[in-house]
């Protein structure tokens, strides 16, 4: 008698969580039999995995199918993956829009306090005389040091370093997706071969090609799932790398920000009454 033997687990890349399950599966096609064990799973998986097959029994026989079980498995690790996805993206770009206002307040600070301290020397030296300045340098002078609290320090602090945890966390769950793709094209296959091989070739004894029939429309069903699935999943880690190029590129322009107003040297000499 042949049988097929299923081993899932729950991506080891990605951040580990509660809802990192573990399934075997061990079913008998001629005769219809399947057992399967589910590990690690809280009570709301085990609702879900109750939900999917009493869904599964509305196919008739066909809830026999080999792959019923390692599909709800997929199910459940592609629910898994993009809603921490979701949460890390939102974070991450959160943190993107922070970068750009915290740099957009430093320069506009500076050029305040640029403009302050030019009409402050206008107003010492030329006592009340029209003079000629001279500006040297770009617009962005040496950040002046306060003492008020107001003041935020450039430096890394909590935030970037939650920033960058956060980054790790996105890069991991982007090659869990990776990795979860790759196992889904090799389940896509896995299933076409299954509809060539051994599930045509069941004895067809009385009601036999119906239930032949009804075990390809599964097949066929689940195979377009996964197809979908796959689509997603490339949709989504073209995402990831959106973003976490963008995170880059945001901490790289923050920093260069972060140096010419801490390291330019413009400076505005008085040079003569007109």
């Amino acid at each position: 008698m042949n049988l097929l033997v299923y081993n899932c687990k729950s991506d080891d890349v990605s951040p580990v969580g509660p809802a990192n399950i573990a399934m075997s599966v061990t079913c008998f096609p001629q005769a219809s039999l399947t057992f399967a064990m589910l590990y690690g799973c809280t009570k709301d998986v085990v609702e879900d995995v109750s939900e999917f097959l009493e869904m599964s029994k509305k196919w008739g026989t066909a809830h026999h199918h080999p792959l019923i079980l390692p599909m709800i498995f997929a199910e459940l690790e592609r629910r898994r993956l993009l809603e921490q996805l979701g949460l890390r993206q939102g974070q991450l770009s959160q943190r993107i829009m922070d970068l750009k206002n915290q740099l957009r307040e430093e320069h506009t600070d500076v050029m305040d306090n640029d403009v302050d301290g030019l009409r402050t020397k206008l107003n010492n030296a030329s006592n009340g005389q029209g003079w000629f300045v001279f500006w040297r340098g770009s617009m962005n002078s040496r950040r002046r040091s306060h003492s008020s609290d107001s003041d935020k320090p450039t430096s890394f602090g909590v935030n970037e370093c939650e920033a960058a945890e956060v980054w790790i966390q996105v890069s991991k769950l982007k090659n869990g997706l990776q990795s979860f793709r790759a196992q889904l094209k090799g389940l896509l296959e896995h299933s076409k071969e299954l509809s060539k091989t051994l599930l045509a070739s069941q004895p067809q004894a009385s009601g036999g090609a119906y239930i032949s029939s009804e075990m390809a429309k599964t097949g066929q069903r689940a195979e377009a799932r996964i197809e979908r699935m796959v689509t997603e999943l490339e949709c989504e880690i073209r995402n990831s790398e959106s973003i976490l190029n963008g995170m880059v590129m945001a901490t790289q322009v923050v920093s260069v920000g972060h140096q010419r107003l801490g390291f330019s040297s413009s400076s505005c000499r008085i040079l003569s009454p007109l």
